[in-house]
């Protein structure tokens, strides 16, 4: 086999190898869906990719890069979507557990007040 098959049977193996993680850690509960399902189409474009390894030559040398360097500009934008995707989740995750910590700082001021023992000159 010549060395772009044998690049395309390891990038075809990779996608795969990601997809069965993606599915295995979604199913052990490790993984919510919504991040599973991201995860696979990575690997759906990376199996793409793979096939479509061929196309990938012309297209480098239009550029002037080679494949390779345009593959690795691909998989960087990949990785810059997903870095920004879990950025965002994180800041909503954060102002979430903001407001949570703040509705559960009022209701233990309000328990506490409740429970407060009454003086016995406000009881006369």
């Amino acid at each position: 086999m010549t060395s772009t098959v044998d690049q395309a049977v390891l990038a075809g193996l990779g996608g795969v190898s990601l997809a069965t993680c993606a599915l295995l850690l979604a199913r052990r509960g490790l993984l919510r869906l919504r991040y599973a399902l991201g995860w696979i189409s990575v690997a759906a474009c990376v199996l793409a990719l793979a096939f479509l390894a061929p196309i990938v030559r012309p297209i480098a040398s239009s550029f002037g890069v080679t494949p390779t360097g345009l593959l690795l500009v691909f998989a960087s934008g990949v990785l810059v979507l997903i870095t920004l995707q879990l950025s965002i989740a994180v800041s909503r995750l954060r102002d979430d557990l903001q407001t949570i910590a703040e509705a559960h700082a009022l209701l233990e001021q309000r328990v506490g007040q409740l429970e407060a023992p009454t003086s016995p000159a406000s009881v006369a």
